[in-house]
């Protein structure tokens, strides 16, 4: 006979205790080249794009991988950013990932991004006892 197993949600971790550190800032004057030598040297997944001092968009180190090496990054970002505030619970930023179809998502405390949050690491923070 089987018998079912259900795991219990756990509230004790937030979004403060399963982001990475905040992902590479550049300006989107800089290129795709530009900005994957950056994230091979800070061994990261993703950049921030910034214009005039804010952050505007988010690209990932697959995308630019896809991308000529002389794009600039300014045409590889939305023009919308959505975030995730650092009280929000993985459940939270796990429907936003969802809805957005994002693979990552900038936490923010305030206006300051303060790290990023995945899917895994939600799934982590839903699973953990």
């Amino acid at each position: 006979m089987l018998r079912a197993r259900f795991m219990i949600f756990s509230p004790s971790l937030g979004l403060k205790d399963l982001i990475s550190a905040p992902p590479p800032l550049v300006d989107e004057t800089e290129t795709v080249a530009g900005a994957l030598r950056l994230l091979n040297r800070r061994r990261a997944l993703h950049v921030c794009v910034a214009r005039a001092g804010r952050v505007v968009g988010l690209v990932s180190a697959e995308r630019l991988q896809r991308s000529s090496a002389t794009t600039p990054l300014a045409t590889l970002v939305s023009g919308s950013l959505t975030t995730v505030p650092v009280t929000a619970s993985p459940l939270e930023a796990m429907r936003t990932l969802g809805l957005e179809k994002q693979q990552a998502l900038p936490v923010t405390d305030g206006e300051r991004i303060v790290g990023l949050i995945t899917m895994s690491d939600c799934l982590f923070g839903l699973t953990a006892a």
